[in-house]
């Protein structure tokens, strides 16, 4: 037990007490003094004041002994204890019924190891405390009973836990807990006694202050906490004692076990490791750790942590005892070896290979590490090393030899044994063994041994393996799938279902097959080997034979005879080459707009095509729609009957191995009779293509190319159903110029044939009803007009095709009579046209009607709605195409470079893309131009009013639709007046409204600035251009400044746009003034003048004063020129106008001489004229306005012999007497 049982410091009892008896005395003084020096740790002087205080009364000298023997006790001197306790014994014999000398004496026997003795001084002092008067400190001075009482319980509960009596001692130091604070020894001692008692939570409740901190307190609380399931504050608080410097044993095991319990298993192997370091004899303290480190191990597993767990395994292994784990750890270890190869990290196989060559050298008899070591050179490629690896797992374990014969043939076929692994796949079915055992037993077995078989082409020995087994899935369809492609088709060979369906086709019965295969729940590959066939019938059509079925099913391919399907899939096409409708289309043709295999209208004109085309059309697209699959490269064809190689028989060892089979004797058209468009286009119905498959090159795999499969559905007229199919070859190969000719021809041609909508075709709805055609025509057009290769290939085919040179420079005016011609044959309408399939008016849901996708002053173009004709859409195309070749095109991803307009990028799907070219372009004002040309902003340059109309709408059609937008706020943050409508923040449609804005992060705010910016420009244009027409339009002029002024703010270019139309003002001034048109130069000024600020207006003035004084001095000289009759005739109302602009000018500038002088005069001439009317007054008033003009002109320039006369005549007449009518 810890803790001092009694307490000896001086302040421990009476050190603060004052002398209750005679208190002014000098032995009482000597005890207060000596009582002080104690406390101030000086126990010589303390004893000297105590002696000083003997020969005082009985209490003060029993104080005083009690003072002499706790400095006694605080010597720690040998004897000194004995000494300490004859002073207390003298002290109780001077009061016997005193507390103090009891309860130190007790201490005082306790230090002496008299326990029995203390005990029985402190329960005399416990007495004392309770009711017996002794000597002390009167009162409010000093120790109370309560606290005498707690003191002394303290130290019996310590003594009597030296005695062994841990019960009575724990109520004693409970009482003295309760009653006031314990020491940190005490609390100690209490925590330990709780702990005993299995009382958890009192023993955690026991500990305050101080003591939690130290490392003594934390393991005592943490055990507590351990006790009480709470271990994560457990473990902190071990984690804690052990940073605090306890490390001891016990400590360090209970942290181990703590963390080992929390999953915290490096915290438990560094607890552990330690221990077993210090006691390395201990067996169970390795195990210990080498549990933490396998834990660990399993832990990381689960984390898939594998390279970790296998090293914290290697380290862990040499530690168990023999037999006790080793099991687990040998397979945990492979395991983790395993999973660390398969996962491709760099050198992890090497890694994984080490490991297992330890494994194979410590347990050689272990079948496990061999066949861990054979699945991981199998996955190397090492094929031979894994099967002489098997070869050895299944000497050590034949119980495991189903699974590991099935793994050894797949080995022995992958390293070219081929014969070998059919030897151990017969071994697992010979005779005598249960087939449809456990997996992988015999049957999978056989089915190994049929995909083989499969694989290398020989159907027929593939049938017979998978006919003994029991009929199920895959062996029916396996089974009926080896007797057709071995050339057994009787019915009474190939079980019935899809495949027998698949056989009639084979005889020629196309229609039937159809009929039998929809009625049947089929896999894709009957479906896709009757779509072959269908594939086949279509090109013989188109070479315009017919072949019969020969005289018995079993006999090779055929190619299928009349009994071809018509549209409506329900009997033979009498449209056939040996039909009797050979020279017309039947009634079931396409032509005759019958009802489709899917009940759909075919629709559309088919005057174009012929019987043969007809034929072949229906063919092919009844074919693509029963197996869309047959787009792609793995849809083609496939080797014939007995010949071609199999399913790959991939796969971990004792896998399922099910025949991926493959292989048809179909065969499609040679791909060299179908000239430059031999290549074809992917893609499913609906499916938008990734960016990244644009201009990439048409897959070769096709059993028809898409763009022959077009060109048989344009002669056959379902020219939209050919436009699709087109576009998706288009949007994988967007640079082959070949192809974007053929795409073009055929919108223009479905464009002015009235396109209806067939979308008959599988690839019909791939662009939806919103593709329209009259937009994707201008786009295709554009971009063949601008493809520098198309015409490259172009002049090049003319000179060897008339054997002359054609040079270069001829390839400008060809490219734009091409596009004249294109326009030219493009519908005029006016009927509203879409861009993109965003642009099409949507339903209100509110009202049930169709609300429009465009306004009347849109023009089509790639990046948003457009209204309109077709030709407005090609120029935006054009003008878009241009900006783009400006450049140096649009590098596409894949390869290639696209010169094309804004729809043709919304149509490839690349407009984040595109978006993100324009943004990363080095010339900011080529950006600049190409973002614009890209975007809604391209569109409305081309309508009534342009970008600078107000409130020019620039959203996409769902937020113009919607009424949804963003309000565009100047540099202030104001929102701009009548500014551009741009989409809301956040809108989807905006990068397909907008593709040159699309790599911004900002797009809309940046097409609202652009948009201003472009507005301001146009007005600023508009402007020059009223002025600079013959006749000048000063009004005009005014509004277009006007709006510009209120877009100049917005843009913070205010100072620069108010320089801008003062510079233009002035200029137009001097050339009218020039040209002695003073009235229009006026109106010019004038109109500038009302709408600038201060700071400019001073450049105004003085030019506006000129062009007042020309026109006021024209004005009067013509009204004056006509003499004094006419003057008189007219009246001086005539010369009121020229008097204002002079007046007026005099204003502006007062220093103009020309201005005051014919002012002056005028106004003399308006007196007299006046007075000859009979207005005497009047004229007086002008006369006395002529003279104080004169005298202010005067004023500014002093002795004018001019001024100075005219204002001496001027005072003459008004002294003459006018005002009495002299």
């Amino acid at each position: 037990m810890e803790g001092d049982p009694v307490e000896g410091g001086a302040d421990e009892a009476g050190g603060v007490e004052r002398c209750a008896v005679g208190g002014g005395s000098a032995a009482c003084r000597a005890v207060d003094e000596g009582e002080a020096a104690l406390a101030r740790g000086r126990p010589a002087e303390a004893e000297r004041e105590f002696g000083r205080a003997l020969g005082g009364p009985a209490p003060v000298a029993c104080r005083a002994r009690v003072g002499l023997g706790r400095v006694r006790l605080k010597e720690r001197a040998p004897g000194a204890a004995a000494a300490a306790a004859e002073e207390f014994d003298r002290a109780r014999q001077l009061c016997p019924e005193a507390w103090e000398p009891w309860y130190w004496s007790g201490c005082a026997a306790a230090h002496e190891g008299a326990y029995a003795r203390a005990e029985s001084h402190l329960s005399t002092a416990l007495e004392r405390t309770r009711g017996t008067v002794a000597p002390g400190p009167p009162p409010g001075q000093g120790e109370g009973h309560a606290e005498r009482e707690r003191r002394t319980r303290a130290q019996r509960g310590l003594v009597r836990v030296r005695l062994g009596r841990n019960a009575d001692a724990r109520d004693d130091l409970r009482w003295a807990a309760a009653h006031g604070p314990l020491r940190d020894d005490d609390q100690l001692v209490l925590a330990r006694l709780e702990l005993e008692n299995e009382r958890w939570q009192a023993a955690a409740d026991s500990l305050h202050g101080r003591v939690r901190d130290r490392p003594e307190g934390l393991v005592l609380l943490a055990y507590a906490r351990e006790r009480q399931g709470r271990f994560e504050e457990a473990l902190d608080a071990y984690t804690r004692a052990l940073d605090g410097g306890d490390d001891g044993d016990r400590t360090l095991y209970r942290h181990g076990l703590v963390a080992h319990r929390l999953g915290r298993h490096r915290l438990a192997h560094r607890s552990w490791q330690t221990l077993r370091l210090r006691h390395p004899d201990r067996a169970d303290l390795a195990r210990l750790a080498a549990c933490a480190r396998y834990a660990n191990a399993r832990a990381l597993v689960r984390r898939k942590e594998f390279g970790d767990a296998v090293e914290e395994l290697v380290r862990c292994t040499p530690w168990w005892p023999p037999g006790t784990l080793d099991e687990a750890v040998t397979e945990l270890r492979l395991y983790a070896v395993w999973q660390l190869a398969v996962r491709g990290e760099p050198g992890a196989r090497a890694h994984a290979r080490r490991h297992l060559e330890d494994v194979r050298a410590r347990r050689p008899r272990d079948h496990r590490g061999h066949s861990y070591a054979a699945r991981l050179e199998f996955t190397a490629g090492a094929h031979a090393r894994a099967a002489q690896l098997w070869s050895e797992a299944l000497r050590l374990h034949p119980d495991d030899a189903v699974r590991f014969r099935h793994a050894l043939a797949l080995c022995r076929y992958r390293s070219g044994e081929h014969a070998a692994a059919e030897q151990e796949l017969e071994l697992l079915c010979a005779p005598g063994r249960p087939l449809g055992a456990d997996p992988p037993g015999t049957a999978e077995a056989a089915l190994a041994l049929a995909a083989l078989r499969i694989r290398d082409g020989r159907w027929g020995e593939a049938a017979d393996t998978l006919a003994p087994l029991a009929p199920g899935t895959p062996r029916d369809e396996l089974l009926a799938e080896c007797r057709y492609r071995s050339g057994r088709r009787a019915a009474a060979d190939i079980t019935p279902g899809p495949w027998r369906a698949v056989a009639h086709a084979r005889a020629g019965h196309l229609t039937e097959a159809l009929d039998r295969l929809d009625a049947t729940d089929t896999p894709g590959r009957p479906e896709r080997e009757l779509a072959l066939l269908l594939c086949k019938a279509g090109l013989t059509a188109l070479r315009g034979r017919t072949a019969r079925p020969r005289a018995t099913e079993t006999d090779g391919p055929d190619v299928p005879g009349p009994d071809v399907p018509g549209p409506d899939g329900s009997g033979p096409d009498a449209s056939g080459p040996d039909g009797p409708g050979r020279d017309g289309p039947s009634p079931n043709s396409p032509g005759a707009g019958g009802p489709g295999r899917d009940g759909t209208a075919h629709g559309g004109r088919h005057d174009s095509g012929t019987p043969r085309w007809e034929r072949a059309a229906t063919l092919l697209t009844t074919a693509y729609r029963l197996f869309p699959a047959l787009e792609s490269p793995e849809g083609g064809p496939e080797p014939g009957p007995e010949s071609g190689p199999g399913p790959a028989v991939d796969g971990p060892a004792g896998a399922h191995h099910t025949p991926n089979a493959s292989g048809s004797d179909s065969a499609a058209g040679s791909g060299s009779a179908l000239g430059p468009y031999s290549r074809s286009g992917s893609g499913s119905p609906g499916h938008r293509p990734a960016p990244t498959d644009a201009g990439t090159a048409v897959p070769r795999g096709s059993v028809v190319p898409g763009p022959l499969r077009a060109v048989v559905l344009a002669m056959s007229g379902r020219r939209e159903a050919a436009a699709e199919l087109l576009a998706d070859c288009v949007r994988r190969a967007p640079t082959d110029p070949e192809l974007n000719h053929l795409y073009a021809v055929v919108l223009l041609n479905a464009l002015r044939a009235g396109g209806s909508g067939d979308t008959d075709d599988a690839h019909g709805a791939a662009a939806g009803p919103a593709a329209d055609l009259g937009e994707r025509c201008a786009a295709a057009w554009a971009a063949l007009l601008h493809d520098d290769t198309f015409w490259e290939r172009f002049r090049t085919d003319a000179e060897r095709r008339y054997a002359t040179e054609v040079p270069t420079t001829l390839l400008g005016q060809l490219r734009a009579n091409a596009r004249d011609l294109v326009a030219s044959l493009l519908p005029g309408t006016d009927a509203p046209t879409s861009t993109s399939p965003e642009t099409h008016g949507s339903q209100d849901a509110s009202t049930g009607t169709s609300a429009p996708a465009h306004t009347d002053t849109d023009a089509g173009t790639g990046a948003g709605t457009g209204a309109g004709s077709v030709s407005a859409v090609l120029r935006s195309e054009c003008g878009g195409a241009e900006a783009l070749a400006a450049v140096g095109g649009f590098p596409v991803p894949g390869g290639g470079v696209l010169v094309c307009g804004p729809l043709r990028i919304v149509e490839l799907g690349l407009e984040r893309e595109f978006g993100a070219f324009v943004a990363a372009l080095d010339d900011a004002s080529a950006g600049r131009r190409l973002r614009q040309a890209f975007s809604r902003l391209g569109a409305v340059q081309g309508s009534p009013g342009g970008v600078a109309a107000p409130r020019v709408d620039l959203r996409c059609v769902p937020c113009r639709v919607s009424g949804a937008g963003s309000p565009v706020r100047g540099a202030d943050g104001r929102e701009v007046p009548d500014g551009p409508l741009v989409c809301a923040a956040g809108c989807g449609h905006f990068a397909r409204a907008n593709p040159g804005y699309a790599g911004w992060p900002d797009g809309a705010r940046l097409l609202a600035g652009d948009a201003l910016a472009l507005a301001l420009d146009t007005l600023l244009d508009e402007g020059r251009a009223a002025l600079s027409a013959a006749e000048p339009d000063a009004r005009a002029a005014w509004h277009s400044w006007r709006r510009a002024f209120v877009l100049s703010r917005a843009l913070g270019r205010y100072r620069e746009t108010q320089r801008a139309v003062v510079e233009l003002a002035l200029s137009s001034a001097t050339a009218l003034r020039r040209a002695r048109r003073a009235d229009v130069a006026v109106a010019v000024l004038e109109a500038a003048y009302a709408i600038v600020g201060a700071n400019d207006r001073d450049r105004l003035e003085g030019r506006l004063a000129l062009a007042l004084t020309d026109r006021g001095i024209a004005s009067a000289n013509a009204v004056l020129a006509g003499g004094a009759q006419a003057l008189r005739a007219a009246g001086p109302e005539r010369l009121e106008p020229a008097v204002a602009d002079l007046g007026r000018a005099v204003t502006l500038n007062p220093h103009l001489y020309r201005a005051q002088l014919s002012l002056g005069r005028l106004l003399h001439v308006l007196a007299v004229q006046r007075r000859r009317a009979g207005s005497a007054r009047a004229g007086v008033r002008t006369l006395r306005e002529a003279v104080a003009r004169l005298d202010a002109a005067l004023g500014r320039l002093p002795g004018d012999a001019a001024l100075a006369g005219l204002r001496d005549e001027v005072r003459a007449d008004l002294d003459s007497g006018w005002e009495d009518g002299g």
